[in-house]
C-alpha cells in the first residue's frame, strides 16, 4: 500500500507518461519518445527550406 502512495499523483489516476517507455493496451504496444527533427543536418543554411517542406507535407509541422 504504501508504495502506492509513492506514485505521482497523475499515475496513481491511470494516466501513463511515455517518455522512454512503453505500455500495452488490449494487445497494442504503444511506445513512447521524444521527437525531433534534424533539419539543420545538411548545414544550417538549408534548414529553412527543409523546414518549409516539412510545413508543406507533414501535418505535425501546420
Amino acid at each position: 500500500m504504501l508504495a502506492e502512495f509513492q506514485k505521482p499523483v497523475w499515475e496513481r489516476a491511470g494516466v501513463n507518461f511515455l517518455e522512454r517507455r512503453a505500455i500495452s493496451l488490449e494487445g497494442v504496444r504503444f511506445l513512447g519518445c521524444t521527437l525531433w527533427s534534424g533539419f539543420d543536418l545538411y548545414g544550417a543554411d538549408k534548414a529553412d527550406a527543409y523546414m518549409n517542406v516539412a510545413k508543406r507535407r507533414i501535418n505535425d509541422y501546420r
